[in-house]
């Protein structure tokens, strides 16, 4: 299953920025397309940065 959302804080135990480059790197490599950023607002700087970074990775970022 390539579709499946994960909640980005369960993969880093945090909100730092390199826990969550970590979880999108991981997650890419093991073929999963999809992080949620639930503890980001849509709007916040910081999920459009992620957003771009998920983008880069082929990983579709939602909140």
């Amino acid at each position: 299953m390539t579709r499946l959302g994960i909640p980005s804080f369960v993969w880093t135990g945090g909100r730092m920025h390199e826990g969550l480059e970590m979880a999108l790197d991981t997650s890419a490599a093991r073929g999963k397309r999809m992080m949620d950023f639930a503890h980001l607002a849509a709007r916040a700087r910081r999920f459009i940065g992620m957003k771009r970074e998920a983008a880069q990775r082929q990983i579709t970022a939602a909140t």
